[in-house]
Formats: C-alpha cells, structure tokens, sequence
C-alpha cells in the first residue's frame, strides 16, 4: 500500500493560503491499493462529499470534482 495522497477541495486550498496553521474537516478513503485524504474547509463540504459517494458511479474523483465547483461557486 502507497502512503496516503491529500487532496483538498478548491475552498480549503484558498483557506490555506497564508496561514501558518489551518483546521481541516477530513475524509479517508480506503481502498486495496491506496490510501487517499481528502480535506474541506468545513463540515457541510465533507458531508456533501459523503452524500455523493454513496450514489451508484460517483466516486471519490468526481464527488471531489463536484464539491469543489459546487463551494467555489457559492461563496
């Protein structure tokens, strides 16, 4: 198994940018084969994500994909 891949919706990157620290709500995903974290700026985001994944053929690339134009857009 690989070490674990971050990736961050497009909200928590901007939350990021500047600060010395900053609090991320978190998803991990396991699979056979990998490990990935996924990071939101806050719950309604990771729960959205939760949402999706559990909708037949929305997997986590698409339901990151669809998180992050979804709060881009609204905020």
């Amino acid at each position: 198994m690989t070490a674990p891949r971050a990736c961050p919706t497009k909200s928590a990157v901007l939350k990021a940018e500047g600060a010395d620290e900053v609090v991320l709500e978190t998803h991990l995903h396991v699979r056979d084969d990998a490990l990935q974290l996924y990071g939101f700026a806050d719950a309604g985001e990771r729960e959205l994500f939760e949402q999706l994944l559990s909708v037949g053929g929305v997997g986590p690339k698409v339901a990151l994909a669809i998180v992050s134009g979804y709060s881009h857009r609204c905020r």
